[in-house]
């Protein structure tokens, strides 16, 4: 038998619920596995997003996904 080992979740409870979503769709572990972090601007009060730069293990050396998240009146 598998033993299915319980997420464990770290953050705001919108994150929290974000993740847990996403996992019921994908593994996030094994997604997290596969991108490495070059480069976060954390979220804050006063700029209100969030903004992380990721490369993919196995992709070209200067290729990098950029995602920013935040208020939308402040990302549109």
């Amino acid at each position: 038998a598998t033993a299915h080992l319980k997420e464990e979740y770290f953050g705001s409870p919108s994150e929290v619920a974000l993740l847990r979503f996403a996992n019921t769709l994908r593994s996030t572990r094994r997604i997290r596995r596969r991108y490495q972090v070059v480069f976060e601007i954390p979220f804050n009060s006063r700029n209100k997003w969030h903004l992380v730069v990721v490369k993919k293990h196995g992709v070209a050396p200067n290729e990098f996904t950029c995602y920013m998240k935040g208020a939308p009146e402040i990302i549109s």
